[in-house]
């Protein structure tokens, strides 16, 4: 019997090429030399003391607008995926306890559902990515209160 995988070629059983296998697994580099070096350290740093500010200011009051807007970014999620997959939106409310909902009609249910997570993923890293020079950070800005003044004027809520 011959086996031929890639740079293994044993005439034999199975055995001998299970050993050149197991012979031949040492040359991965499994050892973390080098890590984490300064761009990754200080990524780290930020990552963790991001991590403890946020958790310790959870529940303080000025970061409810914060939070309100990443709920309001949630259900356009839902809205644009129910519009997308021709669906009709019906209403959308993001309520003062952090929550909200997106009345649909239509649609398709398996896409609706969870674009909300992956709207506000998607919309996190285009703020991410347009925080990156002054002129485009005004730009963000500027289309988040363009949608927020859309949503308030199509809404009849008020």
């Amino acid at each position: 019997m011959t086996y031929n995988l890639r740079s293994f070629s044993v005439a034999g059983d199975g055995d001998e090429l299970l050993q050149q296998v197991v012979d031949r697994r040492d040359l991965a580099n499994w050892q973390l030399a080098g890590f984490p070096n300064t761009d990754q350290a200080v990524l780290l740093g930020l990552v963790c003391a991001y991590s403890v500010i946020i958790g310790f200011f959870w529940r303080w009051a000025f970061l409810k607008p914060f939070k309100l807007i990443t709920v309001f970014l949630h259900e356009f999620g839902h809205a644009s995926a129910a519009v997308c997959t021709g669906g009709k939106v019906l209403g959308m409310e993001v309520n003062d306890d952090e929550g909200g909902v997106t009345k649909t009609q239509g649609g398709s249910m398996w896409c609706i559902l969870p674009a909300g997570y992956l709207g506000s993923a998607l919309f996190g890293m285009f703020f991410i990515i347009m925080s990156a020079e002054a002129n485009t950070v005004q730009v963000a800005a500027a289309l988040l209160c363009l949608a927020l003044f859309v949503v308030l004027f199509i809404a009849n809520n008020w």
